[in-house]
């Protein structure tokens, strides 16, 4: 991913301080998006564990707008996360997904 492409881009005035929970268990990964996230005005709230993720959800799903989910967590199938959290209530879900190939 070019981070630079990234940082030039310019964000519709109707997405500025949109509340988005992050979960990504990688916390490099977890810190650079967060990093980019935060300096094209997104409140973000960033989370390493997907039960913790859930947790927080049940007790304050309003508070987000979008929730973004890396596909390769640890502790659960994303698919799983994105059932649990539809369960909860309907939100936009961003998914990502990175392969490596040799």
């Amino acid at each position: 991913m070019d981070c630079e492409i990234i940082r030039n881009v310019d964000i519709p005035s109707a997405y500025v301080g949109l509340k988005v929970l992050l979960v990504d268990p990688d916390t490099t990964c977890l810190s650079n998006i967060t990093t980019m996230l935060e300096q094209h005005s997104f409140k973000v709230t960033a989370i390493e564990q997907a039960s913790t993720a859930l947790f927080i959800l049940r007790e304050n799903i309003d508070q987000f707008d979008l929730i973004m989910v890396d596909a390769n967590m640890l502790e659960m199938n994303y698919l799983e996360f994105i059932k649990y959290t539809q369960l909860i209530k309907d939100k936009p879900i961003v998914c990502k997904i990175i392969s490596s190939k040799s």
